[in-house]
């Protein structure tokens, strides 16, 4: 834990940043370019300096008070907290303007500490980023954060990761319900969430609506082939989509096709980069799917 929580979660994004936008090619091989091996990048990279990065002993003070001060980023990777430190340092983050990251991944957070943190998402102006994988928000407090986000027209909270919370298709038409009114998120990671089809569709219905998000992440849900031929349906009417996973959803090859025909007539700028296990190298782009050479 202590060499991970070493480096924060904007080291080895950006190097997903950095890969996203480029063409995938045999050499590369982008799709295996997957979050492990970005985080192991950033792990071997040197520290260099960490301004204002907090952990816990910097922000929770004895008795529980939390005080977020100067901090940037928050990093509480795998420190149990449970909904009531959640709903402490929602207090503190309500009307805070200096934190730009927090790192709530693996903390024992539950539907009410999401609430409280869903709360103070509705009038907080500066969080840009917010790691929640593998807690216990289930459908109800997943979708509170992204509400909370919803809610604040001013919100810079652009990044939402929400990974194994069990949210199930309750959780994902809600959530699709929300993206409809194309809230500022432009990255949205719901892996291993136990969605099906059913919310499945509902989110590629929503992307027909969404004219902001940029990434939507939904490996290891078995979505299917229903799914598939839905976000195919999407891919002509949206432009902001830029990357879409969804390696391990149980897509056969009448999925597959659907896909690859919704990348021939997509309509995203610069282009779509799709991750499936049965493509070339688990990748393609709506820009190799309508025959150009380059991607820019």
């Amino acid at each position: 834990m202590s060499a991970y929580t070493s480096r924060s979660h904007a080291d080895f994004e950006a190097l997903q940043q950095s890969t996203a936008r480029k063409k995938p090619t045999k050499q590369k091989n982008m799709a295996c370019a997957t979050r492990l091996t970005l985080l192991a990048a950033a792990l071997l990279a040197p520290a260099g300096a960490q301004l204002n990065r907090c952990r816990y002993p910097d922000v929770f003070r004895e008795g529980g008070n939390v005080v977020l001060g100067n901090c940037a980023e928050l990093l509480l990777f795998g420190r149990t907290i449970g909904d009531e430190g959640a709903e402490k340092l929602a207090t503190a983050l309500a009307s805070n303007s200096k934190l730009k990251t927090l790192d709530l991944w693996s903390n024992g957070i539950g539907p009410v500490g999401a609430m409280a943190l869903a709360t103070a998402l509705q009038s907080n102006t500066a969080l840009e980023k917010l790691y929640m994988n593998e807690n216990k928000l289930g459908a109800k407090g997943a979708t509170a954060i992204v509400k909370g986000v919803q809610a604040n027209r001013a919100s810079r909270c652009e990044t939402v990761w929400l990974s194994s919370n069990g949210l199930g298709d309750e959780g994902a038409i809600a959530i699709a319900d929300v993206l409809t009114t194309s809230p500022p998120l432009g990255v949205l990671d719901l892996w291993n969430n136990s969605i099906t089809a059913k919310g499945g569709t509902a989110l590629a219905r929503a992307l027909q609506k969404n004219h902001r998000l940029r990434t939507l992440e939904l490996r290891g849900n078995a979505v299917g082939d229903e799914t598939a031929e839905a976000f195919a349906e999407m891919m002509p009417k949206n432009v902001p989509l830029s990357t879409l996973d969804l390696i391990q959803t149980g897509i056969t090859e009448r999925g597959r096709k659907a896909l690859m025909d919704g990348l021939a007539k997509s309509t995203a700028r610069p282009y779509l980069l799709l991750f499936e296990d049965g493509l070339p190298y688990q990748s393609s782009t709506s820009w190799e799917a309508q025959g150009k050479e380059n991607a820019p």
